[in-house]
Formats: structure tokens, C-alpha cells, sequence
């Protein structure tokens, strides 16, 4: 069962990361990039697994709110 999270607990983790994102170096960014990038070159099927469940929610969640498509 997927459990869904709190607005609050999105608020949290999004000024987290925001705060995260300001306070990192030039050299962290750099090093924080590379290792992403060589974490997808390992595992594509992750990352094409991930992309298709992000787009499905995407999609779920725009066609259950009738809000028009972001232009």
C-alpha cells in the first residue's frame, strides 16, 4: 500500500531542500551532478522506471482535479 505524504511534510521537504540547494558550494554542486549522472549510467531501468511512475501520478492527478493543462 503506498502511503501518501502530509501537505505539511511536503512543506518541510521542500524548504529543506531549498535551504539545501542554497547553501552548497560551486565544488559540492559539481561533485552532488557527477554522481547523479554516474548513478543513472549504472541504473537506467530506475530512472525509466521512475520517469513512467512520476508521469502516470502526473497525469492521474491532473485528470482527478480538472485543472486545466500548464501551458
Amino acid at each position: 500500500m503506498k502511503k501518501e505524504i502530509s501537505e505539511a511534510a511536503k512543506t518541510a521537504r521542500n524548504d529543506y531542500y531549498k535551504q539545501l540547494r542554497r547553501s552548497m558550494t560551486p565544488e559540492k554542486k559539481q561533485k552532488q551532478r557527477e554522481y547523479t549522472n554516474q548513478w543513472r549510467k549504472k541504473n537506467p531501468d530506475k530512472v525509466r522506471q521512475y520517469s513512467v511512475n512520476y508521469w502516470e501520478r502526473k497525469a492521474n492527478e491532473l485528470k482527478s482535479s480538472d485543472k486545466p493543462l500548464p501551458v
